[in-house]
């Protein structure tokens, strides 16, 4: 398992992760961001997108408040549909 006995952030989805993992072989590699790396630097690019693409669908007050939602682990309210 990965986790420590220390508190971690999202520990849902850590265990998630976990439980993926245990049923292939997975090589963790820790990168610095934004130096060059071609896998790294299209992901950046597509996470770009993606937020671009969000904030032309969606107001900033129902982007904001999607956040909050998520935030505080509630998701997939009727007032913000299709953003978590």
């Amino acid at each position: 398992m990965l986790f420590r006995s220390q508190a971690v952030k999202n520990e849902d989805l850590w265990r998630r992760l976990d439980a993926a993992r245990e049923q292939h072989r997975v090589e963790w590699r820790w990168l610095k961001g934004h130096a060059g790396h071609a896998g790294n630097e299209r992901c950046d690019r597509r996470a770009v997108q993606e937020i671009a693409k969000l904030r032309k669908q969606f107001s900033p007050e129902q982007l904001a408040e999607s956040r909050r939602q998520f935030e505080a682990g509630r998701v997939n309210d009727d007032k913000t549909p299709g953003l978590f």
